[in-house]
């Protein structure tokens, strides 16, 4: 947890830094993504920030992705702001709603079109080259180990984290 929080407090710095946003601006509900850009998303998930610009708390909002209630993967990080992990998004278009009650009927206070690619790309390119030479098992980490063989015929691999 305590990793988590400073993994978003470093996103959050880097986005506001960098005056990289993407979200829905015109509204009194804010929707950020923190991890990449709302067209460009891939593999199922994206980093996603909530802010209230009137001051409103945001305790009894509620978040929708497709329709289907997201509310519990937000936490907050300030009285006016929460983070979260939004996981599920189908290929192609979703959309992201903030409703300003715990039931979400009505009308969205905020609302973000998001689109999500395969893992495994093309996202801005077109379609992969083939035949090209899969190396994984090869490719040395720094700890000495290998990422080993593909999982598939587009060269994925698990994900491997060295700390």
């Amino acid at each position: 947890m305590k990793r988590m929080l400073m993994f978003a407090t470093t996103l959050i710095a880097v986005v506001a830094i960098s005056h990289i946003t993407w979200g829905a601006s015109d509204q009194k509900i804010q929707i950020t993504i923190l991890s990449g850009r709302a067209d460009m998303i891939s593999g199922e998930d994206t980093f996603v920030q909530i802010d209230s610009l009137q001051g409103a708390l945001l305790d009894k909002d509620m978040v929708k992705l497709n329709g289907q209630d997201v509310t519990a993967a937000f936490h907050p990080v300030s009285r006016q702001s929460w983070v979260g992990l939004v996981t599920g998004l189908k290929l192609g278009e979703n959309s992201l709603e903030v409703f300003p009650d715990r039931k979400g009927h009505g009308q969205p206070a905020a609302e973000l079109k998001l689109k999500d690619y395969p893992i495994t790309g093309p996202i801005f390119s077109g379609p992969q080259e083939h035949p090209f030479i899969c190396q994984t098992q090869d490719f040395k980490l720094p700890d000495g180990t290998s990422l080993g063989a593909a999982l598939d015929d587009n060269c994925s691999v698990k994900t491997v984290v060295i700390g």
